[in-house]
């Protein structure tokens, strides 16, 4: 019992660690744009992800478009992020398309056994299974998805997703 509240806490504070950076970089970068990328290496590096991807709205073809991917130093996923980076997921189709139509956090256990994740043979190929993600707001319209991924089966966390939930809610540039 000790060891799991040991274990929780370490969570816990991992969790606060990641907003503490991501509220940061938001309050600091002059525009969304600037911070996002920031935001996507904090909470790999923070919370022991992989990898993060920053897909966009395009508002004329009505599409995601992926405008940045990060990884951890250690971690090799290039198929995997040119894939993304050619790929355009409408609403509702794949992690990103899944986000963008319901606006609220996604997690995905292991992405190779998902129904709707379109990328799944590469996701496997690179060794990725867990994904996240959660739309970013600029305060009044939706921007895009940030989505992440780890080498792991993960059960989803509940916390996590509140949390990333919020922050991405919050996004409103600085002027």
């Amino acid at each position: 019992m000790l060891q799991h509240r040991h274990h929780r806490k370490k969570h816990d504070d991992r969790l606060l660690a990641a907003e503490h950076a991501v509220t940061r970089i938001l309050a600091t970068a002059a525009e969304l744009r600037d911070a996002v990328p920031g935001v996507v290496r904090a909470i790999c590096e923070s919370l022991g992800w992989d990898c993060g991807a920053v897909w966009t709205l395009d508002k004329a073809a009505q599409v995601l478009r992926c405008v940045d991917a990060w990884h951890m130093p250690d971690v090799s996923v290039s198929q995997f992020e040119q894939v993304s980076r050619r790929w355009a997921f409408e609403k509702g189709i794949g992690l990103p398309g899944r986000i963008w139509s319901t606006e609220k956090p996604a997690w995905i256990p292991d992405v190779p056994h998902d129904a709707n994740f379109p990328r799944a043979a590469i996701a496997a190929q690179e060794g990725l299974h867990a994904a996240f993600g959660f739309p970013i707001h600029d305060g009044v319209e939706f921007l895009g998805v940030l989505e992440f991924f780890s080498r792991c089966i993960r059960k989803p966390d509940q916390r996590l997703l509140d949390m990333m939930g919020t922050v991405g809610g919050q996004n409103q540039p600085v002027h």
